[in-house]
């Protein structure tokens, strides 16, 4: 399958889950191999601020036209509440940083 630029940057970001991350903002290409190593997720809660999720390729689990399907992480998502969710379940205090651990 090959995507276009703007189909690439429309992908919505998905665990197996189906908890919703973000969406793809930029790629970050092996330039000896051509192909793409990492990909950065802006989390909907944070457009227009700090630097976006880091999900590398072995993260991924399948693509679709239009979903990056990722392996379940240990990812902090805020909700609208000044509560923060784990997506494995767990509830902390705000605060907490999102993040993405680099594989």
């Amino acid at each position: 399958m090959t995507l276009s630029k703007k189909q690439l940057f429309s992908l919505s970001v998905v665990t197996m889950k189906g908890v919703r991350i973000g969406r793809v903002v930029d790629v970050g290409l092996d330039s000896v191999s051509q192909s793409v190593v990492t990909y950065y997720v802006r989390p909907p809660w944070q457009w227009r601020m700090a630097s976006p999720l880091i999900i590398k390729k072995q993260q991924v689990v399948n693509m679709t036209q239009t979903e990056l399907i990722v392996e379940d992480v240990n990812i902090v998502i805020p909700t609208h509440e000044k509560l923060l969710k784990d997506i494995t379940g767990s509830t902390v205090r705000q605060g907490a940083a999102a993040r993405a651990p680099v594989v």
